[in-house]
């Protein structure tokens, strides 16, 4: 490239990142997502501060607010396995939608 002058030389190098702009655009639009969830397995606590008896009650009403939550938010999701532990704490493996992300087939 030969240049006649410093402004000619400025404009190239500014066309240059004009075009390298729009090609990291181009290739940000040929990537999307098609379908996503999460899977994860939650540990429902016993409180320690309150009575074992009333620490039980409280994990079970998390367990189902959590639920409900789920639910009022439209959030997709299927509950793989929910197991109340000897303690009384309950692990629940959740597949749910990530975000407002398409499911696909992943909770089928």
């Amino acid at each position: 490239f030969r240049s006649n002058s410093l402004s000619e030389l400025i404009f190239f190098v500014l066309m240059l990142d004009v075009v390298n702009l729009l090609l990291k655009l181009e290739e940000r639009k040929m990537k999307r997502i098609k379908a996503a969830c999460i899977v994860q397995t939650l540990h429902f606590q016993l409180k320690e501060d309150v009575g074992e008896s009333y620490a039980k009650t409280l994990v079970q009403q998390d367990v189902k607010a959590y639920k409900e939550k789920l639910t009022k938010a439209g959030t997709k999701h299927k509950i793989i396995s929910e197991e109340t532990q000897e303690d009384g704490s309950v692990i629940l493996e959740i597949k749910k939608q990530y975000n407002t992300s398409p499911i696909g087939d992943y909770l089928k």
